[in-house]
């Protein structure tokens, strides 16, 4: 581990690309290497990596994936480090500097990370990488981006302790309202109003819900639109029930 540091930090392309290319995914190999690794400060090196002048995206994006795998395994002592603000900070670099067609390379291993460390995601609540996550899910038009940044969200959601005010600190339900009903992907639809129903109540979810289709209440559903709650359904009978379903995420 330590000869593979040298050769990362030495000017030679050649020589630093081999070295990152076999060190990026060490954490990610056996139990020996990342014992060695944290012997030599390897998370520290791997974390100041990701902000590195010059790395190429797909080296930044592996280091992600040996973080968050290192993580599986060591859970307690990465968490310890992840959490210190400097280290929050690289993170929110790292995103800010990727290129939003190419977002989903960090998105997968981000979303393991606060599913495995509820510490680490009560962290990064106030780092302001949640409205950069909420950007990205306003602005992309790929189902699988939309998909994994809503999961992230309420992973957060979940796991704080205090989901109004970070709702309200992050800009919440006035920037998921306009993507409410108008989502072609129907898992789509079902993770916005589950992130809804966690920092709304019932009856604002249907408000939402109504206003966000243009349904007055007590009138039914056209069956040809595109809605979330299929054919013929009374929004304020029916279409309740369903919405009740959502309740469970905000106790």
């Amino acid at each position: 581990v330590p000869h593979l540091m040298a050769l990362i930090r030495i000017n030679d392309i050649n020589l630093k690309g081999y070295a990152i290319e076999i060190y990026s995914g060490l954490a990610s190999s056996s139990s020996k290497a990342r014992e060695e690794l944290w012997r030599n400060d390897g998370l520290q090196f791997y974390l100041d990596l990701l902000v590195a002048q010059g790395l190429l995206r797909k080296w930044q994006a592996k280091i992600l994936g040996s973080i968050s795998d290192w993580l599986i395994h060591d859970r307690s002592k990465v968490e310890k480090v992840l959490v210190e603000p400097e280290n929050q900070n690289t993170i929110l670099r790292l995103f800010q500097s990727w290129p939003v067609n190419q977002v989903e390379l960090l998105l997968e291993p981000y979303r393991q990370m606060v599913s495995l460390s509820i510490g680490y995601s009560i962290a990064m609540e106030n780092s302001g990488i949640l409205q950069l996550i909420i950007a990205w899910l306003q602005n992309s038009e790929k189902p699988a981006v939309r998909v994994t940044t809503l999961r992230i969200l309420i992973l957060h959601f979940h796991n704080s302790k205090d989901r109004k005010a970070l709702a309200k600190s992050t800009d919440l339900v006035h920037s998921l309202t306009p993507l409410v009903g108008n989502q072609s992907a129907v898992t789509v639809g079902d993770l916005i109003l589950q992130l809804l129903a966690m920092v709304v109540t019932q009856d604002e979810l249907q408000a939402i819900v109504q206003r966000a289709q243009d349904i007055p209440a007590h009138n039914h559903v056209d069956a040809d639109d595109d809605d979330f709650f299929g054919e013929d359904q009374v929004v304020d009978d029916k279409n309740e029930d369903k919405l009740s379903n959502y309740s469970d995420w905000s106790e």
